[in-house]
């Protein structure tokens, strides 16, 4: 059996200030023409104050999660969960929500190895259950998929494969997401469980050479050797084949 182991606000008033005294100046003299310079300026301030409040907002979130992200991870999570349940509708939502689940899975880990074994586990499934449905595939390979494979070389078996079935569940419509699954199953010896998730990911992306491949080791591992060998010889073939033009 093989061990697997497991990211200005900006002030407008002095503006504002000169833009006071320039009309000040226009109504002092009558008849003249307001220069090209004196409209910019009471024109472009109107612009600016209906946009900054919004954008001063959104660089304020933004250089939250910059500051979150250099704590522990316990803090990390109280601190993100806190901005996600507080901004429902920001642009930095997404990652915000990225950042709990890697802090999750940080946390996780600690108490895992600290030998708190439960409060582990289940910071583990919260990572994978609320992590987002758009979660980025980086994300996904390398945080949430390897999950299973913590648990199952810290000696939690059943909890790992257990949360592999909700990982998978997450990697619905992706092949490479399944494929990723896939060699979890293939790291603990379970050559079948591989060997299903393989073929979903086919189903998905029939000519992908990866899943042929990861197909076929899986039927290696069950000595079903002429279909490995069938197997093997696709994905070779599909890697030898030019790519096609979108």
């Amino acid at each position: 059996m093989k061990q697997v182991v497991l990211h200005l606000a900006g002030v407008l008033l002095l503006l504002s200030l000169a833009c006071a005294v320039e009309a000040r100046a226009q109504r002092k003299t009558p008849g003249a023409k307001p220069s090209a310079q004196g409209v910019k300026a009471k024109t472009t301030p109107g612009k600016a104050k209906a946009a900054t409040p919004k954008a001063a907002g959104e660089n304020a979130q933004k250089a939250e999660l910059d500051e979150i992200v250099k704590l522990g991870a316990s803090e990390r999570v109280e601190r993100l969960q806190a901005f996600v349940k507080a901004n429902p509708n920001s642009p930095s939502l997404l990652r915000a929500q990225e950042l709990l689940t890697s802090a999750r899975a940080a946390l996780g880990d600690e108490r895992l190895r600290g030998g708190d074994r439960a409060a582990g586990v289940e910071l583990f499934r919260a990572a994978v259950a609320e992590a987002p449905s758009a979660m980025s595939d980086k994300l996904f390979v390398e945080v949430v998929s390897q999950l299973p494979a913590n648990l199952y070389v810290l000696g939690e078996r059943d909890a790992a494969m257990e949360l592999a079935r909700a990982v998978e569940s997450r990697a619905a419509g992706s092949a490479q997401r399944l494929l990723a699954v896939a060699s979890f199953y293939l790291g603990v010896e379970q050559p079948d469980e591989a060997a299903r998730v393989a073929e979903g990911a086919l189903a998905l992306q029939p000519d992908s050479a990866a899943a042929h491949q990861t197909l076929g080791t899986a039927y290696r591992y069950s000595l079903r050797l002429d279909d490995a060998a069938a197997e093997f010889t696709r994905a070779h073939e599909l890697d030898l084949m030019p790519p096609r033009l979108s």
